[in-house]
């Protein structure tokens, strides 16, 4: 009687797997195209604007320069640069392997990939990708919320979130996932009365 849960369970398990594998590969593609459009239309004549143009746009507007000193500084203390070269980084890595697997036999591939890689680094470390974090923040807080955000992220009490955020999400998603692989099938063996053609399935 126990052997059948645990089955299914198993397959719960290898089904969400290959989702996750699905939705990380479908992530980063889709990425890869947006910005393979983006820079498409940057190099068509008349059409877009270049990076540099945007960046400066963004920067360019009737932000109050104290509100816009208030979010630049809780971009740092929440460390969004950092996050963003973390996740550049692994980004560019996968879409190094993926260049390097569709790419002809070629003596350039490995530094194709390199270039690549070392590019979008450097645009993630620059300033733009601040300046187009600011119209966001500006949008969503108003001048005392983003004081007051500040003061708590500068607290002790702020910081000690901040230090301990990574490590709890890792943990509650943890929980979270084996949660749901316990629940799947359970609910999928309740639902075999109401649908009897769900044992039929698991065959």
């Amino acid at each position: 009687m126990h052997a059948e849960p645990n089955s299914s369970q198993e397959k719960i398990r290898k089904r969400m797997g290959r989702r996750r594998g699905r939705f990380t590969v479908g992530g980063c593609l889709f990425l890869l195209t947006l910005a393979w459009a983006s820079g498409f239309a940057q190099e068509t004549p008349g059409k877009g604007k270049s990076e540099p143009d945007a960046a400066k746009e963004a920067r360019a507007s009737t932000l109050n320069p104290a509100k816009e000193g208030d979010i630049r500084r809780l971009l740092e203390l929440t460390g969004a640069k950092k996050n963003a070269l973390e996740f550049g980084q692994q980004l560019g890595e996968y879409l190094k392997s993926m260049m390097q697997k569709s790419l002809p036999a070629g003596e350039h591939n490995s530094q194709i990939g390199d270039t690549l890689v070392s590019k979008l680094m450097a645009r993630l470390s620059s300033d733009e990708m601040i300046a187009r974090l600011i119209p966001v923040y500006d949008k969503a807080f108003s001048g005392e919320d983003l004081k007051a955000i500040v003061r708590f992220y500068e607290s002790a009490a702020g910081q000690r979130l901040l230090e301990a955020t990574p490590q709890v999400m890792e943990e509650a998603n943890g929980v979270s996932e084996k949660w749901v692989q316990e629940l799947i099938p359970q609910i999928m063996e309740q639902m075999t009365e109401q649908f009897p053609e769900l044992k039929q399935s698991e065959k």
